[in-house]
């Protein structure tokens, strides 16, 4: 995600979270992702 132009991961008080711009997106803390999922959270 960082060649995307994401920074982080930082750490929150439940979940990791990464900046894109001045955007905040939380990295949910399930270890299985799916392809949709990583799609949706990018967009």
């Amino acid at each position: 995600m960082r060649k995307l132009g994401f920074d982080g991961p930082y750490s929150g008080t439940r979940h990791q979270f990464m900046i894109y711009g001045q955007n905040r997106m939380v990295i949910p803390s399930n270890t299985e992702y799916s392809v949709p999922q990583l799609r949706m959270m990018i967009r």
